[in-house]
């Protein structure tokens, strides 16, 4: 007992300290929830008092529309006058959402851009975002004998929903994005995030559709968990799991191809259970790149993953060397929020 207590001790700090992380990074306040509202009763509510996402709520899924755009384009303005590469990028794919153009990107580093976008510093509206998109692979094989051996190159293209999902956010007002999840998710337990989440899939993805899953941070946690939730597996298929500074997580039960992306100098990938359970699969099922931080995990955590001179080797399934494309259609692109309590 006194070891698992120390183990949770432990846990505790680390996930609090992840929660702080987000601190450090620049922020683009944006509106606040209303505070006027009214607490709506008749929600599934948790042992700790806590309201889920209601059904209306997760059908509500805000496209681009004004409000977040006026958010967005701030930020287009900011990061577009920038001397920084990595933020002149940035700007570009905020300018894309606003505009809400068809556009196609190849890199793992595209992907964390666009997991970004989820955090409360760019919109207001919410971690969990949904986009119809294409996914096109190129794969190859060999045929034939020694003397008649040939490649054969052939292009698959997939109809697919891309979910993306940031992660910790303390600057974000009544969101499940904090230190508590964090601590749920870390010993693989159900939490108020994952439940928000699979609802959102559920009312605006077609049964039977392919879906990319991705996040950053808590984001990837339960990125791996929603990937392993029995209901979704039955109901959809999992094609890929994309994870930027996130530990292991659900490994035996997930479903899709897995691919989790860490920093050298980011610790958070090994801030699981299954540090202390599945150590060697939690070190060497990490796809590992040196940023150059020496040392600095905070910002290695929060900026290594959009960086194309980082991780521009990866594409956008998290494969190193891969050729996979992602055909993102931001017409379609919604934001949802995750709700610690629903107002009305």
């Amino acid at each position: 007992m006194r070891t698992k207590s120390k183990v949770l001790a432990v846990a505790l700090s680390l996930t609090m300290a992840v929660s702080a992380f987000t601190l450090a990074m620049p922020v683009n306040a944006l509106a606040a929830p209303k505070n006027n509202a009214s607490v709506e009763l008749d929600e599934a509510v948790d042992l700790q008092g806590n309201v889920y996402v209601s059904e209306e709520a997760a059908t509500e899924g805000d496209n681009v529309t004004a409000e977040v755009e006026e958010g967005l384009a701030q930020d287009f303005n900011l990061y577009a006058l920038s001397t920084d590469y990595n933020e002149r990028i940035f700007s570009q794919i905020i300018g894309d959402v606003v505009n809400r153009n068809t556009v196609t990107y190849d890199k793992a580093s595209d992907l964390a851009r666009i997991v970004n976008l989820g955090y409360s510093w760019h919109n207001d509206k919410g971690p969990i975002s949904v986009s119809k998109a294409v996914l096109t692979k190129e794969n190859s094989y060999t045929t034939g004998w020694l003397w008649n051996k040939k490649t054969i190159t052939e292009t698959t293209q997939d109809d697919i929903y891309v979910v993306g999902l940031s992660g910790t956010d303390v600057l974000a007002l009544n969101s499940t994005t904090n230190a508590i999840t964090d601590l749920f998710s870390g010993f693989e337990q159900d939490n108020m995030y994952v439940r928000n989440i699979k609802k959102v899939i559920l009312a605006n993805i077609p049964e039977g559709s392919k879906i990319l899953i991705s996040g950053h941070s808590l984001g990837g946690m339960v990125s791996q968990q929603i990937s392993a939730d029995p209901e979704i597996k039955d109901r959809y298929e999992i094609v890929n799991v994309v994870t930027f500074g996130s530990p292991l997580l659900c490994g035996v039960n997930r479903e899709g191809e897995v691919q989790r992306l860490g920093d050298t100098s980011d610790v958070v990938p090994y801030l699981s259970v299954n540090t202390f359970t599945h150590l060697l699969w939690q070190v060497f099922g990490l796809n590992r790149e040196d940023g150059g931080y020496f040392g600095r995990f905070i910002t290695a955590h929060c900026q290594s993953y959009q960086r194309d001179d980082v991780w521009g080797g990866y594409d956008v399934t998290g494969v190193k060397g891969g050729n996979a494309t992602l055909t993102m259609d931001y017409s379609t692109t919604q934001f949802f929020s995750s709700p610690i309590i629903v107002f009305k």
